[in-house]
């Protein structure tokens, strides 16, 4: 018998130009790793050619090429992993970020979506709980339609949080 996951992911990557920036930082990271390295091989193989007695020249004419090829097999072997899992590691903070935009935005649109729900791995449980929290007295008011008389609606409320008052130097610019 096979199970599924409720909260199946559909998209390879929710918010690509997010999660590739934070990507792009983990890479950067490791690119500032790689050349720390090299300063640190570059330093103790000059001192170790300096101590030989006789073939320190050989190992001060080998030492561009040792260097340059540890850096390309670091990128090489480093670039994939680090995408890897920064790509799986941003699932667990930009899916439940996209789940509070669409809940948000099915709230100002009117419609009521019940309770945030994110997924059991995933980070920012305090966050969708405080979400809870805050969206709960607007779920629980009437609608226009289920009490007669009643002026406020579910989207007149969400709405006016999101308008800004005017700004009180609006008026002067004129």
């Amino acid at each position: 018998m096979e199970t599924t996951q409720p909260y199946k992911r559909r998209r390879v990557l929710i918010q690509p130009r997010l999660q590739l920036r934070i990507v792009l930082a983990f890479l950067c990271a490791a690119g500032i790793s790689a050349l720390v390295q090299v300063l640190l091989l570059s330093h103790s193989l000059s001192s170790l050619a300096g101590t030989l007695p006789t073939e320190g020249n050989v190992v001060l004419e080998e030492l561009p090429r040792i260097l340059r090829d540890q850096v390309l097999l670091t990128f090489l072997l480093m670039a994939p992993l680090m995408l890897a899992v920064g790509v799986l590691e941003t699932f667990r903070v930009v899916g439940p970020l996209y789940r509070f935009e669409q809940y948000l935005r099915d709230m100002a649109a009117g419609k009521r979506p019940g309770p945030c729900r994110i997924r059991k791995g995933d980070e920012l449980h305090e966050l969708c709980a405080l979400l809870n929290q805050a969206t709960q007295p607007l779920l629980q008011r009437p609608t226009a339609g289920d009490e007669a008389g009643q002026a406020t609606t579910a989207v007149e409320e969400p709405r006016s949080l999101v308008e800004r008052p005017a700004s009180p130097h609006s008026a002067d610019r004129g």
